[in-house]
């Protein structure tokens, strides 16, 4: 664990939370340059703006514990991002369901419970849902090697299970790296509902979707 040179400055926090109250600012991304080494400072700066109401906070210790900082900023600035709307998304989720547990998908095919939930971590729980599900019934058969094909509206996946999942530890989405395991799927931008032209230039698929009515099933709308 590594060591403490400059402790943190109160006046310099107070500060800080100063100019996010005048911003009103609600959600915040906290990440420290050696944090992976020594998780206090980040704690602290947590705690401190925790009491002042800041609502949301994502800290990168608690995300990852890579030493990569861009990355691991990224990592904590997506996973920000994403708290507020999915927070309130999944607590109508878990009013409704009278106390009963709630589990949510993950990117890497496995379930985890509401309180131990980081959005960061199922940025592709729908593609894996789908790998999983497939694994599932080629087991139920005596199939140990499988290739899925999953079209969607605007999207392609194709992965294999050969006797088990593959792995990837790090994705990149649009220009940010991701730091969470997630199972190995190859996606292309092109579906079932992608709209094809031409630019002048080249001959495009997607990203424009021509959409889909009645639409999925699953929204109450099949």
């Amino acid at each position: 664990m590594g060591g403490v040179l400059h402790p943190l400055k109160e006046e310099a926090i107070q500060n800080l939370i100063n100019q996010l109250k005048a911003k009103s600012v609600s959600n915040v991304a906290l990440c420290l340059l050696h944090s992976y080494k020594n998780q206090e400072h980040e704690a602290a700066l947590g705690q401190a703006l925790n009491r002042a109401g800041i609502r949301h906070i994502s800290i990168s210790s608690g995300l990852s514990q890579a030493i990569q900082y861009v990355s691991r900023t990224q990592t904590t600035a997506v996973n920000g991002y994403l708290k507020p709307v999915l927070h309130s998304y999944l607590q109508g989720i878990r009013q409704a369901l009278g106390g009963q547990p709630l589990h949510i998908m993950t990117s890497a095919g496995g379930l985890v419970g509401f309180n131990h939930f980081h959005p960061k971590d199922s940025l592709f729980s729908g593609p894996a849902g789908g790998l999983t599900g497939a694994a599932a019934i080629a087991q139920s058969k005596g199939r140990e090697r499988v290739l899925t094909f999953d079209m969607g509206g605007t999207s392609t996946d194709v992965a294999r299970y050969l006797r088990g999942f593959d792995y990837q530890y790090v994705t990149t989405v649009g220009q940010a790296q991701i730091q969470s395991p997630s199972l190995a799927i190859e996606t292309v931008a092109a579906g079932g509902g992608s709209v094809c032209g031409y630019d002048g230039y080249r001959l495009t698929v997607g990203p424009d979707s021509a959409g889909a009515s009645p639409g999925p099933a699953a929204y109450g709308a099949g």
